[in-house]
């Protein structure tokens, strides 16, 4: 992948390169690497989260997990009307995530509400809103919990959100990936 390659064009050390840690010129340089990729980002504003969810760890999980799928959903339909993907072919998505907990109090795991909302649609009873299916044909989602360590695409995702962290909360101007980037904003 182009990406660990250009990490370690710019860095030889022994531990996990962390975006929080780099200088802008640095970070420039390896969001520049990400221009032909798709990137996707979703946004939350934290002080919108009921604290009912806050305030339990399984919900945060479950709540994460909700941010993601409609991320996903999003993206693919962006990748359909672009002609990126065809939703009449079998497809399989993998999703990578850095170590985190994922005990939920939900009624699905992740890669569950995944194939749940793209190949079979949703009804939202509570807001009283129907999602159709997105993909016509057999859909895989594979889950993956990654050491960051060891993956490079979650460095480059921990890439991304420092540069969206430091845009949202500080209001300072950032170099975000161009081309293919979708980003949303959940409450």
């Amino acid at each position: 992948m182009a990406y660990a390659a250009a990490e370690r064009k710019i860095y030889s050390g022994k531990h996990e390169l962390k975006a929080c840690r780099l200088r802008q010129d640095k970070k420039n340089y390896l969001n520049k690497v990400l221009r032909g990729c798709e990137t996707f980002a979703c946004v939350t504003e934290i002080r919108q989260i009921y604290d009912r969810i806050l305030d339990h760890k399984a919900s945060v999980v479950r709540y994460k997990d909700f941010c993601l799928k409609i991320l996903i959903r999003r993206k693919i339909e962006d990748m359909i009307r672009g002609g990126t993907v065809d939703a009449s072919r079998p497809t399989r998505i993998s999703v990578y995530i850095d170590k985190q907990s994922t005990k939920t109090d939900g009624y699905y795991r992740l890669d569950e509400g995944i194939v749940a909302e793209l190949n079979a649609g949703i009804n939202n009873l509570h807001a009283c809103r129907s999602f159709r299916a997105v993909f016509q044909a057999a859909l895989v989602v594979e889950v993956h919990i990654c050491d960051s360590r060891e993956e490079a695409l979650v460095r480059a995702s921990d890439l991304l959100a420092n540069a969206l962290y430091i845009k949202h909360n500080n209001g300072a101007e950032v170099s975000l990936p161009r081309g293919r980037f979708l980003q949303i904003g959940l409450p």
